[in-house]
């Protein structure tokens, strides 16, 4: 379901994957209701969270307003929702987490909210670059200035 509202949204049918995210969420929110909360299940309503903010912040030119609120709700939910999972190895979740940070990131950037997204753009630059000093000199030059 996430890919083909993904190609509504990039075909510029953005009202339809508007519809079609709400729909998979509103199915993910039922889900959770009727069953306990794993970590699987978690993951996948943060995903469908994610789907929803990214379609309701929008990207590149659309004929529908933006709902930037909205999005950041989604986003914050997704976060949420991820921070809960105590599996914090499951590369699933991992992934998720850079993902629905930096899109948090996008829509607070779009909403004006300049520090917090530079905050959080840093964040998930540093969280997907760990080791930032791939090159052996790199790495023993920034040893040698931080002896210094």
């Amino acid at each position: 379901m996430v890919s083909y509202v993904r190609v509504l949204e990039v075909a510029g049918r953005t009202g339809d994957a508007s519809r079609g995210a709400e729909k998979a969420f509103a199915i993910c929110e039922r889900l959770s209701r009727d069953h306990q909360l794993d970590a699987s299940t978690q993951a996948v309503l943060a995903g469908a969270h994610l789907g929803v903010a990214i379609v309701l912040g929008g990207s590149g030119s659309s004929s529908t307003v933006r709902k930037i609120p909205q999005a950041i709700q989604n986003d914050q939910a997704a976060l949420s929702l991820l921070g809960a999972i105590h599996e914090t190895q499951n590369p699933l979740v991992q992934s998720l987490n850079v993902k629905v940070r930096f899109f948090l990131a996008f829509h607070l950037n779009k909403a004006r909210r300049f520090r917090e997204s530079e905050q959080l753009f840093d964040e998930v630059i540093a969280a997907a670059n760990p080791h930032p000093f791939q090159n052996p000199f790199l790495k023993d030059y920034s040893n040698r200035v931080a002896s210094c």
